[in-house]
């Protein structure tokens, strides 16, 4: 893609101790792929960031990606660090939710998935 990669800063540190991180994004554009968004970040429910993005990956992950929590274990999504970039806190827990949001499909090739299968 040949563009730097941005981020999402938070407007504070994340205090010491036990808290819940969140983001979430709200689609903004009307491709099926490849649309941008506004991305949020949260500290314990109070929004600590947000961003626009003009548009997202358009095309499904490759092989070898998919969602990492802790790590990146794949090729680095930017410059700004080397893969596998492993964090050295503690995850007590993570969550990924859906609710409310039809995941977007990709026709072509669920039909070539499905071809493969025949």
């Amino acid at each position: 893609l040949g563009r730097r990669m941005q981020t999402v800063e938070s407007d504070r540190a994340v205090p010491a101790g036990h808290h819940l991180l969140a983001s979430s994004f709200e689609k903004t554009g009307q491709q099926p792929f490849g649309a941008g968004g506004t991305v949020r970040l949260f500290i314990d429910g109070e929004q600590a960031g947000e961003m626009t993005l003009p548009f997202t990956i358009p095309v499904l992950a490759g092989a070898g990606e998919s969602l990492q929590v802790g790590c990146d274990v794949g090729a680095p999504v930017t410059e700004e660090y080397r893969a596998p970039f492993r964090f050295s806190g503690t995850l007590h827990r993570v969550v990924v939710d859906l609710r409310g949001h039809e995941p977007p499909r990709d026709l072509e090739q669920e039909a070539v998935v499905e071809m493969a299968r025949q």
